[in-house]
């Protein structure tokens, strides 16, 4: 059968294209999503919809393709459009062509449709890295920190619960005197479509504090269960502390784990050395508007101006 890469966006798919989808997706990445999960997750952005290029044949089964999911960033309070690539894979019997990849991506960006984007970012996984840097051409701009809170209460009991406890007492009243704010000049813009769908899949935990919806997600991590902070609301000061006084009491938590740039000077949490990171998360960009101003692209291109953690980028 022919093939051939087709772009659509999330609105204009079919369910048929979107049943193969699924599937490809769910056997290359060994999950057990339904097409309900795609529909919501693509359309859970200021557009309600995102942009896709699709390798597929003659009765539309997909074996490859890519997302970019639009969203606003604010760069000194001025909007620019920022598209985030997500969810890329080819089918193992179609990797023989080296530059699929850069085909798909290329199909999504030079079309017509997207003459408003102006910048694409990424966090690539470790396979796919050098083949976004050397072949498409984005640039890697920094790694995401990791900041820890140990608390092993499920490998050392009492004893890990009573040192967390009172590292935390230590720590709120270091906070108290020196915790200040950190405004970066790179934020994302608030999308409550784009709230509710990144905490649509059931596998993140809630908790309330001051009235306000606090996620994280509790994984697995080399024989270390770990908490991962993913959204802190607009209190960040505030319910990040709060957060690290709830979660520690849930038990068999080993870490509480912040990943990104925290935009606060605090004492609770440890910043791991680079050397240490579990895995290696690169933010990389690309620009597509070349009349972004070189005073934006030179704070665009620092990875310390960028509010960014787990909330932007889903690798968690």
């Amino acid at each position: 059968m022919s093939e051939k890469i087709i772009f659509s966006r999330s609105d204009k798919l079919n369910d048929s294209i979107l049943e193969s989808y699924c599937s490809s997706f769910n056997e290359i990445f060994s999950k057990n999503y339904d097409i309900n999960f795609f529909k919501k997750k693509y359309t859970g952005n200021f557009k309600g919809f995102s942009y896709h290029s699709l390798l597929v044949n003659e009765i539309n089964q997909v074996y490859a393709a890519c997302t970019i999911m639009p969203s606003i960033y604010l760069v000194d309070k001025k909007e620019i459009y920022v598209g985030t690539l997500v969810d890329v894979f080819i089918n193992p019997e179609k990797r023989k062509d080296p530059f699929l990849l850069l085909k798909l991506y290329n199909k999504i960006v030079n079309n017509d449709r997207l003459k408003s984007l102006q910048l694409v970012i990424a966090v690539p996984n470790s396979n796919a890295y050098k083949y976004w840097i050397k072949v498409v051409k984005f640039k890697h701009i920094g790694d995401l920190n990791y900041h820890i809170l140990p608390i092993l209460s499920g490998k050392l009991k009492l004893f890990g619960y009573l040192s967390c406890f009172l590292f935390l007492k230590i720590s709120s009243f270091l906070n108290y005197f020196f915790t200040s704010s950190k405004s970066r000049p790179i934020s994302k813009v608030e999308c409550n479509r784009y709230f509710e769908s990144r905490f649509l899949d059931g596998i993140h935990n809630k908790i309330i504090i001051n009235n306000e919806e606090v996620y994280f997600r509790i994984m697995n991590e080399k024989n270390f269960n770990v908490a991962f902070l993913i959204n802190l609301g607009l209190n960040f000061k505030f319910n990040l502390f709060k957060s690290l006084s709830e979660i520690s009491k849930i038990k068999d938590i080993d870490f509480i784990a912040f990943i990104g740039n925290l935009p606060i000077r605090q004492f609770s949490m440890i910043k791991l050395p680079y050397k240490v990171h579990p895995q290696q998360l690169p933010l990389c960009i690309k620009l597509i508007d070349n009349s972004i101003p070189e005073k934006s692209i030179k704070k665009l291109s620092n990875i310390k101006n960028w509010d960014f953690s787990l909330y932007n980028f889903d690798t968690r």
